[in-house]
C-alpha cells in the first residue's frame, strides 16, 4: 500500500508538467518536436548571464526566479541552412512581436553547452558544440509599458550535425516592470539603431525616478563609443499643453545628462534636448508617460 501511494504521490507531482504545450507553434512547424511540455505553477530561474563554474556548480551571475505558466518546446531542426542563418530567423521572427531583447549570447561566450543541456533546460540532446551555440531572452510589452511574459530561445549543433532549438515561454502571474536589459545588449542596440532609451525610469509626482543599475548598463554602452557625440532627449506624454509638456521634456533631459555625467560619461560630449509630445511612443517603448531617449548627433 505505501508503495502504491509514492507512486501515486509522484504521478500527482509530475502531472503539471505534462501536455501537448506547443509554445509559438508557427516557427518552424513543420520541424520534429522532440518534447512539449507545461506547468501552470512553474518557478522558473531565468538565465540572464553566462553560465559559469563556481564551486563545481554551474552558476549564472544574474537571473531571476518567475512564479506563473511555463510551456516548453524542443525542436530537432532538419533545415540543412547554416546555424547562423536560423538563428536570424528566430530573430526576426520575435522582432514581429512587440518584444525586446534583454539578454543574448553566442558560442564560447554562452559558456559551455553542457551546463545549459543539463544544468538549465535539463534537456540532454540540447548538448552541443560550445562554438555552435546561441541563447536569447525576449521580453513581450504590452500597450501600457509592462512586461507580460519571456521566450527564451537556445539553438545548439551538435558534433554529429544535428541542430536542436530550445523554446520556453514563461507568462508570470503578477504583472511586473520590465527588465533592465544587458550592457552587452544595449551597445549592440546603440550601435545598430544610433540610438537608446534609457531604461529604468519612473515618473512620481511629476519627479522623474532613475534606477542607478540601470544608468550604469547605459553609461557602459555609451562609452563603447567614446568619441561620439550625443542628444539627450526628453519626451512627456502628460497634460494637454505642449509647452508645458516642453518644458518638462528638457527637464528630464537635463537631469539624465548629468547622472550619466556622475556616473562616467564626458559632459562635453552630450547636448539635453525636449520635444515633448512630438515624437509618438513607440509600442515597445518602456515608459508612455515620458521618456529618455540618448541619441548620436
Amino acid at each position: 500500500m505505501n508503495i502504491l501511494l509514492s507512486r501515486l504521490s509522484l504521478l500527482v507531482l509530475l502531472l503539471p508538467l505534462v501536455g501537448m504545450a506547443e509554445p509559438f507553434p508557427d516557427l518552424f512547424d513543420d520541424q520534429h518536436n522532440i518534447y512539449t511540455a507545461k506547468n501552470e505553477n512553474a518557478n522558473y530561474r531565468l538565465t540572464l548571464s553566462a553560465l559559469k563554474k563556481i564551486n563545481s556548480e554551474w552558476l549564472a551571475e544574474r537571473e531571476q526566479i518567475l512564479h506563473g505558466k511555463l510551456q516548453r518546446r524542443t525542436v530537432q531542426i532538419e533545415h540543412q541552412l547554416p546555424l547562423n542563418e536560423l538563428w536570424l530567423d528566430i530573430q526576426g521572427y520575435f522582432k514581429n512581436k512587440n518584444t525586446r531583447v534583454i539578454f543574448e549570447c553566442g558560442g564560447l561566450d554562452c559558456g559551455s553547452s553542457n551546463a545549459w543541456a543539463n544544468a538549465r533546460f535539463e534537456v540532454k540532446q540540447l548538448y552541443g558544440l560550445d562554438v555552435s551555440q546561441f541563447y536569447q531572452v525576449w521580453e513581450f510589452i504590452s500597450d501600457e509599458g509592462k512586461a507580460e511574459g519571456y521566450a527564451v530561445a537556445y539553438l545548439v549543433e551538435r558534433g554529429d550535425r544535428r541542430t536542436y532549438l530550445q523554446l520556453d515561454h514563461i507568462i508570470p502571474k503578477k504583472i511586473q516592470e520590465p527588465m533592465v536589459a544587458s550592457s552587452a545588449v544595449l551597445a549592440k542596440e546603440f550601435y545598430l539603431l544610433g540610438q537608446m532609451e534609457v531604461p529604468g525610469l519612473q515618473i512620481e509626482q511629476g519627479n522623474l525616478q532613475a534606477n542607478e543599475a540601470a544608468l550604469l548598463a547605459v553609461v557602459k554602452a555609451l562609452n563603447q563609443q567614446p568619441f561620439k557625440n550625443l542628444m539627450v532627449v526628453g519626451h512627456d506624454y502628460q497634460g494637454r499643453k505642449l509647452e508645458d509638456q516642453m518644458q518638462r521634456s528638457l527637464q528630464y533631459a537635463q537631469d539624465i545628462m548629468q547622472q550619466l555625467a556622475k556616473l562616467g560619461v564626458n559632459k562635453k560630449r552630450m547636448e539635453a534636448h525636449g520635444v515633448g509630445s512630438l515624437a509618438p511612443s513607440p509600442v515597445t517603448s518602456l515608459n508612455k508617460t515620458a521618456r529618455v531617449v540618448v541619441v548620436i548627433k
